[in-house]
């Protein structure tokens, strides 16, 4: 499991590890006095022996350092900094182990620069190894901590992300930069890349990821702000639904998107658009198809009970589905009100929907062929593409994994 798979599954919400050294204050693990303050993600590990072995995180030669045993159970963390590239930075309470220039060698011999700072924690003990395999993101690391004697704790809301993981391990991620390190390979064939890493720069302030015990899970804790421009304020309030998307999406889909739209979702999605200065054009556009259609987008959605909207990608197809209070019209036809999909629902709904076709209560839009191809293929069946968790609100799924939101929360896996 690699850092881009964990970065990459994080991208699909933008398409609609953490324990206390218990020397901190109020659970902040004091490690982290020793990131720098423009750090854009950031773990912490109650032993410096878990950090040298998350393979997930580091990647060599930073994996090849040996913690002696004095300095294998020293709290660490690992953040990253962009410096015209993504770079890690090792950070080590190093106490007074008399092994810390051991391993300041061993950084030597691997080509990895190294500085030890001897006043950075507040109790007073030994100093901090740093490592790192860039000595731009080091030298200012070192001028973050001593000149200006400035960490991440010092970040608007950082310490909201490190209690919001409660003491587990956890990966923190800041969102507002996610354009320097979001991989985005598995949504530019459906997205332009800005809007993947824009809407999840707005999403929260800081995005916890919590580690949980099976392998490859973690719960999402998007940090709280009264910003109502930050999606993860409206994800809340979105209604559940049992989803059933397995009834309707290709069991070859590579790519599935899902949004519960039933109850008083149009309300709170026009509450959100109002705080993001977006209303008035999405009320520009329902005003221009009901002109045109002689029936406005919002009274089809609620005569039809639209309760999910979903896209679905597999082999060289794609088609919006959409799933309705009554069964659909069976047989394949021309779509007699394109644009309302896109104009209800955003962007991430923005496929050709030239044509129609249903199979029971969910209809497929899209090119004939498309359709055609949807009414043949294979379902994917109960608990895909992601859990059926009670109350679903939404669901990204992808060849690196799935994250969806439920009545327990927002949850992510990462496929092996």
């Amino acid at each position: 499991m690699s850092k881009n798979r964990i970065l990459g599954l994080i991208a699909a919400l933008s398409v609609f590890g953490c324990a206390p050294s218990g020397d901190g204050p109020a659970g902040i693990p004091e490690i982290l006095r020793a990131v720098p303050s423009d750090a854009i993600a950031v773990c912490t590990y109650d032993r410096l022996s878990d950090a040298l072995a998350d393979s997930a995180v580091l990647s060599a030669p930073m994996l090849s350092l040996q913690a002696g045993r004095r300095l294998e159970g020293r709290a660490a963390a690992v953040s990253f900094v962009y410096n015209g590239r993504l770079s890690p930075i090792l950070s080590v309470d190093a106490g007074s182990a008399q092994s810390a220039d051991e391993l300041l060698l061993q950084a030597d011999s691997l080509g990895l620069c190294s500085a030890r700072i001897d006043s950075c924690l507040a109790s007073g003990r030994g100093g901090v190894l740093l490592f790192s395999p860039s000595p731009n993101a080091l030298e200012s690391t070192v001028r973050h901590m001593t000149d200006a004697g400035e960490s991440v704790l010092s970040a608007n809301l950082f310490a909201d992300a490190v209690l919001a993981a409660s003491g587990r391990d956890c990966i923190i991620l800041r969102n507002e930069k996610a354009d320097r390190y979001l991989p985005t390979a598995d949504f530019t064939k459906y997205y332009k890349k800005g809007q993947v890493t824009g809407f999840f720069s707005k999403f929260a302030p800081w995005t916890t990821l919590v580690r949980v015990s099976e392998a490859g899970r973690f719960k999402v804790e998007p940090v709280p702000c009264p910003d109502s421009r930050y999606f993860s304020n409206l994800a809340g309030k979105l209604p559940g639904t049992d989803g059933r998307l397995g009834e309707a999406v290709p069991d070859s889909s590579d790519f599935v998107i899902a949004l519960s739209v039933g109850g008083n979702f149009r309300s709170i999605y026009e509450e959100w658009l109002d705080a993001c200065v977006k209303l008035g054009g999405y009320e520009k556009k329902i005003t221009e198809l009901r002109k045109t259609f002689r029936k406005s987008p919002k009274d089809w959605e609620k005569e039809n009970g639209v309760s999910v909207v979903a896209a679905a990608a597999w082999d060289s197809h794609r088609v919006v589905l959409v799933r309705t209070a009554a069964n659909g019209p069976e047989e394949l036809s021309g779509n007699p009100l394109p644009g309302f999909l896109s104009a209800l629902y955003g962007p991430a709904f923005a496929f050709d929907d030239s044509f129609r076709a249903a199979d029971g209560r969910w209809t497929a839009f899209g090119s004939e062929e498309d359709v055609l191809a949807w009414k043949e293929a294979p379902k994917a069946g109960r608990d895909r593409p992601v859990p059926s968790g009670k109350g679903c609100r939404f669901a990204v799924s992808t060849p690196s994994g799935s994250i969806w939101s439920d009545e327990d929360g927002i949850h992510l896996k990462i496929n092996d």
